[in-house]
């Protein structure tokens, strides 16, 4: 990721140098490896006019950094097919979009697109292998919580393998006619859709005599597939459901009867989900210290601010002394600077959480020479904090803070901290889905049950 950020501000800056000519041959790539430092970063980089056309026109014509880097994605790493190599090698991966599912509160599922009809491949599931589903616990819980991963994973409970896919086999939602009030099939009585091992790859029966320990052994190959294909006719416009498995759903059902009771006792402020709070825009709470980067009582939120670097290089602030012993308000009086227009939203671009770096809420509202914003809420002091995805700005360098007034609401949203959000309470569901029996190598089973 980072390498694709960085080619997109070097490609900006060359923009803005050359007023949007690239000089095709040797000279555009050893200016590229000049800016950057990096031959990998140089090789995403356009080396002809072609190039940048297409750059451009994938960015819908805008030079800012983080479009560029968006299309530089697209355009300079993807390697070209033709139409006719695609139909003769290309598998269908839109037979299933993500939409709104029919189950309650699921979120997304799998939409079909088009009519399949009973026994045609949905999706092809290329899987990630994990021999060792230990390595997904996570150390900030002193690996007794397992990542979020696993729930999108094919596993057993007596074998360390899981197989995670990466196509969009993982909208798949569980549904089963063993409880049809808790996990409808939509319009059906069962499942429309079931899942074997790839017919098209002809590795597959290979892969499924290895070891879990050859698996480990194998580098630079493409490992396991399976391939969801259609149990009945579906209809475009119908939602595609796989069984996850009865220990799947027996281990759902307690959680949902466990949360249920754990909402019961808790009380205290109304849980909302960072989502919530930004779509709301409510007003936000002053921090009553200079460095208070949280003020959720909860202590799992923090605020960011949207920010551009490059509001940086025309700061300058003079000043000597222990600026930790002043009051906020002096603070704000002695290095506060008015947002630029680089921090109002615009509703045209995407941006990324990148482009929002922690900041500390100081006053509402704001003065000016000029007038006194009438709605106070609309306006904030803020304090910007050091981002970790950019270099070290030269306010931090100089253990001075960057203070910015008149900072719209609009232009603030709410995180969470590392590891903080709802997904990972002590009590989140957490389990593979449930690979059948009758498809398993018994030499994969390499642990008991739990």
């Amino acid at each position: 990721r980072e390498d694709y950020e960085d080619a997109g501000f070097r490609l900006s800056d060359f923009l803005d140098l050359f007023e949007g000519e690239i000089i095709a041959s040797d000279a555009a790539t050893g200016r590229a490896l000049k800016w950057s430092g990096s031959e990998k970063v140089a090789s995403l980089l356009p080396k002809s006019q072609s190039d940048l056309d297409r750059i451009l026109l994938s960015s819908n014509g805008s030079q800012e950094p983080d479009d560029l880097t968006l299309a530089i994605a697209k355009e300079m790493s993807v390697e070209k097919r033709s139409p006719q190599w695609l139909e003769q090698n290309g598998m269908c991966l839109d037979n299933i979009l993500p939409g709104k599912s029919s189950i309650p509160q699921a979120g997304n599922g799998a939409i079909a697109q088009r009519s399949i009809k009973k026994g045609d491949m949905i999706v092809p599931a290329p899987l990630l292998q994990i021999t060792d589903r230990d390595a997904l616990r996570m150390p900030a819980f002193r690996g007794k919580d397992m990542q979020l991963l696993l729930n999108y994973c094919f596993g057993k409970d007596d074998s360390s393998l899981l197989l995670c896919p990466n196509t969009n086999a993982l909208l798949l939602n569980h549904c089963s006619n063993r409880s049809p009030n808790l996990h409808p099939c939509g319009n059906g009585m069962v499942p429309n859709a079931d899942y074997r091992w790839a017919k098209w790859d002809a590795a597959t029966s290979e892969w499924l005599n290895k070891t879990i320990g050859d698996m480990e052994a194998v580098f630079g190959t493409r490992g396991l597939s399976l391939e969801i294909f259609a149990t009945t006719d579906i209809k475009e416009g119908e939602e595609v459901f796989i069984d996850y498995g009865e220990k799947w759903e027996r281990r759902w059902d307690r959680h949902l009867s466990e949360f249920e009771r754990f909402r019961s006792i808790t009380s205290g402020e109304e849980w909302k989900s960072t989502k919530v709070l930004n779509e709301e825009l409510g007003p936000l709470v002053v921090a009553s210290g200079i460095d208070m980067i949280s003020t959720d009582s909860r202590g799992v939120l923090f605020t960011g601010c949207l920010y551009d670097p490059k509001d940086d290089d025309d700061w300058e602030i003079d000043f000597e002394g222990d600026w930790e012993s002043l009051s906020i308000g002096d603070i704000v009086h002695e290095f506060g600077t008015p947002a630029t227009d680089s921090c109002v939203i615009d509703a045209k671009r995407d941006y990324r959480d990148g482009s929002f770096w922690p900041c500390v809420i100081l006053e509402r509202g704001h003065k000016s020479d000029e007038k006194e914003i009438a709605v106070e809420d609309d306006y904030y002091t803020v304090r910007i904090l050091q981002s970790e995805a950019f270099k070290e700005q030269i306010w931090e360098k100089r253990q001075i803070p960057r203070i910015m007034t008149a900072f719209p609401r609009a232009s603030i949203r709410h995180f969470y901290m590392p590891y903080k959000s709802d997904l990972h309470l002590s009590n989140a569901f957490r389990h593979h889905i449930e690979l059948k029996d009758d498809i398993f190598p018994q030499h994969w089973k390499n642990k008991q049950s739990d």
